[in-house]
């Protein structure tokens, strides 16, 4: 047999290779740990069979044995793409992460949900070995593949089919953590409104011009500050905490993103809409140098603007989902050791963030920083068994359940935090 015929069976090989995996991955979807993520898979498997039908309609140039080699290499960078996706999906499998992972999969999806055009496929959570969390909402890329490899992988690249949401490693178990995940949402929502400079337009009139570079980040804090109160608050200064010569001689860097961090807190603060006392631990432990007060008291007129932000019709501030204040209270004593009755998933997820980040910061020494608790596992359990039977079907809640709050008592067990 021929080379040339020999590389063309290989080509057409990776070709059925990766038609037979998006159809596994599109069976698979309807049954745990992927049913949440149909929409997703759905999504990108839709880009990848436009990507393999673009490739089979352009003819490659030179001698047959060339075309029929870049072909193959064609092939096997669309299934680079296709596995860039699977990767994170597979992460579910993974018995001490799944809980987590789900955890935040749905937390990305409450906050988002009251703004359907924000993300009309439910944000992906994944963990990664970035130092950092973050988010992708546009381009992306994929190890061996470029925009230069032609106008179909250049189109795909350019188009994200799923946003993402990263989150390190390290953090992996840790509940207070979570609530970063909603920070990173907040930039899913302001994408799908144009981007930062949407926002530029809500600041106030005279303040710093170093707020033009750093709206973004900040409304990423105001809408996680407004959305879990002083828990996100807790589990950012833990991030931003550093010796107190640092942070007091920060200076404020206009081509940051990032305000200085004292600012940061500071926003946190005001779109809490309440004394704060991760407020006064920050302001105790690092007392301001007299050039940052200004922007401290600029933050509280920024915060308020960017909460005013029109979206579809109303507030922004009017559409955020907050935990009942009633659950917050039980969450803070299930930290404590105590075993309260809850009765519904979204509520329970956001207090038990909202509340962990402080608990956190309470009884550091007692805090158990990895692992999931026994409650958010039962908790999941009863929100897959109610939704077992409406995730295909229904329409409201993350890829088919019913959106509705109130599932059977569960009666749960104490939570294994503290050692």
């Amino acid at each position: 047999m021929s080379l040339h015929r020999v590389t063309e069976l290989v080509a057409g090989r990776v070709r059925e290779r990766l038609l037979r995996d998006l159809q596994d991955w599109v069976k698979r979807a309807s049954d745990p740990p992927y049913r949440p993520h149909q929409s997703q898979i759905k999504a990108v498997s839709g880009s990848l069979h436009w990507l393999l039908q673009t490739l089979d309609e352009q003819a490659p140039q030179g001698p047959p044995i060339v075309q029929a080699a870049r072909r193959r290499r064609q092939y096997h960078r669309a299934s680079a793409v296709w596995t860039y996706f699977t990767r994170r999906w597979h992460q579910r499998e993974v018995e001490t992460d799944q809980i987590w992972l789900v955890a935040a999969d749905d937390l990305a999806w409450i906050v988002l949900e009251p703004h359907p055009r924000a993300a009309p496929v439910p944000p992906l959570v994944h963990l990664s070995p970035d130092h950092a969390p973050f988010a992708m909402t546009r381009s992306f890329s994929v190890s061996g593949v470029r925009e230069r490899h032609g106008a179909a992988f250049r189109e795909v690249l350019s188009q994200l089919p799923v946003p993402l949401i990263g989150v390190p490693w390290s953090l992996r178990g840790s509940v207070a953590d979570l609530a970063l995940v909603v920070h990173e949402a907040a930039h899913v929502l302001v994408a799908s409104r144009g981007g930062a400079d949407q926002l530029q337009a809500l600041l106030p009139d005279g303040v710093d011009p170093a707020w033009s570079a750093w709206v973004s980040e900040s409304f990423a804090d105001v809408f996680a500050a407004a959305t879990l109160g002083d828990g996100y608050a807790a589990t950012l200064s833990c991030e931003l905490a550093d010796v107190p010569e640092a942070i007091r001689n920060e200076a404020p860097e206009a081509q940051s993103p990032y305000p200085p961090r004292t600012v940061r807190m500071a926003l946190c603060q005001a779109a809490a809409g309440e004394a704060t006392p991760t407020w006064e631990r920050w302001r105790e432990a690092y007392p301001s140098a007299d050039a940052m007060k200004p922007l401290i008291e600029q933050a509280d007129r920024v915060a308020n603007r960017l909460l005013e932000w029109n979206w579809e019709g109303s507030r922004l501030d009017d559409g955020l989902v907050r935990p009942p204040s009633r659950l917050v209270e039980q969450w803070r004593e299930v930290y404590t050791g105590r075993t309260p009755v809850f009765h519904d998933w979204r509520g329970s997820l956001l207090a038990s963030v909202a509340a962990a980040g402080s608990a956190r910061i309470d009884d550091p020494e007692g805090w158990e920083f990895e692992g999931v608790t026994h409650n958010l596992k039962a908790l999941q359990e009863n929100q897959r068994l109610r939704n077992d039977s409406s995730r295909s079907g229904g329409s409201g809640g993350r890829d088919g359940g019913d959106g509705s709050d109130d599932p059977p008592t569960v009666d749960l067990s104490p939570l294994d935090f503290f050692s």
